[in-house]
């Protein structure tokens, strides 16, 4: 694949993280209720999943109907309690000894936020393994990879990209299809179990595309 459309895919996909992070938040009206949020994703989603489309249209057909009182408390029994989480968004709670929040596994998603250059910050008052907060990380490493090869700083926009397929293949995708899994058949609300699906189906025909450039560079993989 050339540079160009490399990185046209890269962009498609990096909008696609950044809006699922959005949707996988507390409910805002702002963002639930424009017409914008799901045009971009529609925009973006089909070089990636043409098979999301038609769940992506559902979801903005389903947003005039959405009473945000509502949707806000099902999020919340969903993902926050208070008697145990449906669909734990918590992917320390899908690896080793399950429904243990804060475990090695979050420390290895620290380690890795931090070998890529961010600290955590303490003030957000939820654990850095939020299924929003992973999303968000692989937003940011599409990001600079593509900025970095934007500005031909080859080295550099391979580091991100080979962390970031380290992190996608070897940790987020690993609990992500489980924890959709769960929204999907914990909820009746339609708007969270159709994201479930699509969100399913996204990961499902995501491939992270073979880096353009085939010089010999050393870069070092974050463990």
């Amino acid at each position: 694949m050339k540079k160009k459309e490399f990185i046209n895919l890269e962009k498609a996909r990096a909008n696609c993280f950044n809006i699922f992070t959005a949707l996988f938040c507390q409910p805002q009206k702002e963002i639930i209720k424009a017409n914008k949020i799901y045009d971009s994703l529609l925009s973006s989603i089909e070089l990636i999943s043409p098979k999301c489309i038609d769940y992506i249209l559902d979801l903005k057909k389903q947003k005039s109907k959405i009473n945000i009182e509502k949707l806000l408390i099902e999020y919340s029994r969903l993902f926050i309690g208070p008697f145990g989480m449906i669909a734990p968004p918590y992917s320390s709670m899908y690896f080793g000894q399950k429904n243990n929040l804060m475990s090695d596994e979050t420390l290895w998603v620290i380690n890795f936020y931090n070998d890529m250059g961010l600290e955590f910050d303490t003030k957000i008052k939820d654990a850095p393994d939020h299924i929003a907060i992973e999303l968000e990380f692989i937003y940011y490493m599409i990001y600079k990879e593509i900025s970095e090869l934007e500005n031909n700083k080859i080295k550099n926009a391979k580091h991100y990209w080979i962390n970031q397929v380290s992190f996608y293949n070897n940790h987020f995708k690993k609990w992500t299809i489980e924890f959709s899994n769960k929204i999907e058949n914990g909820t009746t609300f339609e708007f969270y179990k159709i994201l479930a699906i699509c969100f399913k189906q996204f990961l499902t025909d995501d491939k992270i595309t073979a880096f353009p450039v085939s010089t010999k560079i050393k870069t070092t993989i974050a463990l």
